[in-house]
């Protein structure tokens, strides 16, 4: 297979990628409704922050009107299945805290049952609205779409007989990969102070959109990122876990003044917040701790210190980017 030939078959693979995140998608929003399982609400979360990383990849191939409208009705629903997954987590966290508590540390039960009870109220009142914006989701046809324009743009590459359309991608998902990786590499400034939790956030969602991309070129390219990949999945997944931390520290300050505005209305006095204080400092304290050792942990990642760079220079190999504008400059000369 020709340099050319191949790169149409990376656009073949993208587009099969893209189709998948489709299919995956549509299957988990069928399940929804299942309260007692939150695998299809982490999954379908998933798929589309997939989806909005494949719509990078068709900029070259698609009216901006079509991805902008794609763009929105993902992220809308993305803003839905964000919290119901958070509260899906925290609850599933806490059930675990309790059910490893020893009976020496009964004093810290009231608090954390109270917390567990409040956050499964919450999840409970946001599942309807939910169920509706998938519904509208759905009723756009959204994912058919997506589908359509794959498989027409699929077809033209299958009929045209010219290889422009595979080496505008690769050039394309080349760009992209090296925004991501720069951006990425900038955030990472954050690692400088332990308590720059915002920094430490947008360094997170950083990540996390170079691990798609990754996911993407380790597709199309049989394989050729998956020491990369793995790399970025495992410190996505630390920077994940701090990020938790640091959600657990405002949610509880949240919960302890609701709590006192609650028995302040309705018995007058806020007393009875005695018998949950415990569960709330012992919350605080071991999220503290777990901090301060992902913190550490991150930070003296070996294999995170050259990601973007090696990482870079891998994929330019692998998509043979670099070989062709050294051939051409030998030409030149």
């Amino acid at each position: 297979m020709s340099m050319d030939e191949n790169r149409n078959q990376m656009l073949r693979l993208a587009c099969a990628w893209i189709n998948k995140q489709v299919e995956k998608l549509e299957h988990h929003l069928g399940s929804l409704d299942q309260m007692d399982d939150p695998e299809p609400i982490h999954q379908a979360r998933v798929s589309c922050r997939r989806l909005r990383q494949g719509f990078m990849l068709l900029e070259t191939y698609l009216e901006s009107d079509i991805l902008n409208d794609w763009s929105k009705a993902t992220k809308r629903l993305l803003k839905k299945l964000g919290p119901a997954r958070d509260l899906d987590v925290h609850i599933i966290f806490l059930e675990d805290v309790l059910s490893g508590l020893s009976p020496e540390q009964k004093r810290v039960r009231p608090g954390i049952e109270r917390l567990c009870f409040r956050l499964g109220q919450q999840r409970r009142a946001i599942q309807k609205k939910l169920l509706k914006t998938a519904k509208q989701f759905q009723k756009k046809q959204i994912l058919m779409n997506i589908r359509l324009h794959c498989e027409k743009l699929l077809y033209l590459l299958e009929t045209s007989g010219t290889t422009e359309s595979g080496q505008a991608f690769a050039g394309h998902f080349l760009d992209c990969c090296r925004h991501q990786a720069q951006d990425m590499t900038k955030r990472e400034a954050a690692l400088g102070d332990v308590e720059d939790a915002a920094g430490h956030h947008v360094l997170r969602i950083a990540v996390k959109r170079f691990r798609y991309l990754l996911e993407i070129g380790n597709e199309i390219t049989g394989g050729g990122l998956a020491e990369s990949l793995q790399t970025a999945k495992t410190y996505q997944t630390l920077l994940g876990e701090l990020h938790d931390c640091d959600v657990w520290f405002v949610m509880l300050d949240e919960f302890e003044t609701r709590e006192k505005q609650r028995m302040q209305e309705y018995s007058g006095s806020i007393r009875a917040f005695g018998r949950l204080r415990p569960g709330l400092a012992y919350l605080r304290q071991t999220r503290s701790e777990c901090r301060r050792s992902l913190f550490d942990h991150i930070c003296g990642l070996p294999e995170r210190q050259n990601l973007a760079s090696e990482t870079m220079q891998k994929l330019q190999l692998l998509l043979s980017i670099g070989q062709e504008v050294q051939d051409e400059t030998s030409t030149a000369t």
